[in-house]
């Protein structure tokens, strides 16, 4: 069977979805081991990240590797949900933060609140 697509034909056959089908399966397979595997090989990844959030803005410290800080005149704008906070620092750069990340949940609640009150929703 050609891959020549005749009049009257959708152009999506049958057959070539199935193909589809069974290619996603097995790239969504593969995309565990794929994350795994660049886990592993990105020694940076692996450091431990400390931040800070202040009046002054957000603080990075990526152990013995990066300390980064951003203004919040850096920093877009904000989108939240119950269980993240995502912070716009471009057009498709975001910053994401969950309450896990904080010692409790007042800290968590006390982060959103300064979030709010420094950056536009979005």
């Amino acid at each position: 069977m050609g891959l020549a697509r005749r009049a009257g034909e959708p152009y999506l056959g049958r057959h070539r979805i199935r193909a589809l089908d069974s290619g996603h399966a097995f790239s969504l397979f593969l995309r565990r081991f794929t994350w795994r595997r660049h886990w592993r090989a990105n020694k940076t990844l692996q450091k431990p990240v400390r931040g800070r959030v202040s009046e002054g803005g957000i603080t990075w410290d990526v152990d013995g590797v990066a300390l980064t800080r951003f203004t919040w005149d850096l920093l877009l704008k904000y989108r939240e949900a119950p269980s993240i906070l995502l912070i716009y620092q471009g057009l498709n750069q975001v910053f994401y933060f969950f309450p896990h990340y904080f010692a409790d949940e007042a800290q968590w609640q006390a982060f959103r609140a300064i979030v709010a009150t420094k950056l536009p929703r979005k």
